[in-house]
């Protein structure tokens, strides 16, 4: 009697023994408590050694949107579920945050007045503002262009809080040259003076036109030269001695002829 009742002690405790092992490792591999009391068996039916492929499911916390779920652990083989994972539902917004408003600026938009989420960052009522743009005034004169140098002209933003400013180059105006004498001309602006820029006998920046010099020797010089009575060389001033002059020389022509035909007939 003895010897049986230590043999069916000593089943007892091995059983016990193989029946906790599962339990803890299961305990351990989901991150599960102890206390967790699994109803199924401890055997997986559907794997060679017995032993069951834990799947765990984390648990996941809901948002305001998106709904979550607890922990929970099944075998992958048998399909066995010793810890139900459950589903939490969404919280859905709380929109109890208030929201001021932003004004829009002339680059940058802005935003209305509303609400937002205490638990995340939706928002209720709160749109967008477009930027309003700049809003130029007249442009001024900063500084004035010479006759050499481009000047500058501004305006500025009118709207509330903005100093933005756009800028334009003023061209430069060029001298405005009047004759001053027949070498020179001068700038009715700022007084520089410069020589006359002569094409064809005209200052092309002042328009001043060189004098004609006295005594044409184109056409009339040719027409005196094909004058066949030898009076080109006569001055037109109104001075007689040239042709007194050409008048003894025929004279004397002639008297020498005369002379000449004396002596022949002697």
């Amino acid at each position: 009697m003895k010897k049986h009742g230590f043999i069916a002690a000593l089943v007892v405790a091995l059983s016990l023994a193989v029946m906790a092992l599962p339990v803890a490792a299961m305990a351990e591999s989901a991150d599960v408590d102890e206390s967790v009391e699994f109803y199924a068996s401890i055997n997986c039916p559907k794997t060679e050694d017995g032993k069951h492929v834990y799947e765990r499911v984390s648990a996941q916390e809901p948002t305001c949107t998106e709904a979550g779920h607890t922990r929970g652990l099944s075998c992958s083989a048998c399909g066995e579920v010793f810890v139900e994972s459950k589903t939490i539902p969404a919280l859905d917004h709380d929109f109890s945050v208030a929201v001021n408003e932003v004004p829009a600026t002339c680059t940058e938009g802005g935003t209305t007045g509303g609400w937002k989420c205490s638990r995340c960052e939706a928002t209720k009522g709160v749109e967008k503002i477009p930027a309003t743009g700049h809003s130029f005034g007249d442009w001024e004169t900063t500084q004035e262009a010479t006759c050499t140098t481009a000047g500058v002209k501004t305006r500025a933003c009118q709207n509330p809080g903005c100093t933005a400013t756009e800028t334009k180059d003023i061209p430069a105006l060029g001298h405005d040259w009047t004759k001053k004498d027949s070498t020179n001309h001068e700038c009715t602006r700022c007084d520089e003076t410069a020589e006359h820029n002569f094409q064809d006998g005209k200052c092309v920046d002042c328009g001043y036109k060189k004098p004609a010099t006295g005594g044409g020797s184109g056409s009339s010089g040719s027409s005196h030269g094909s004058s066949s009575d030898g009076l080109d060389s006569v001055p037109k001033t109104g001075d007689v001695t040239p042709i007194f002059a050409y008048g003894m020389l025929m004279l004397l022509g002639a008297a020498a002829i005369v002379i000449r035909r004396i002596r022949l007939a002697k």
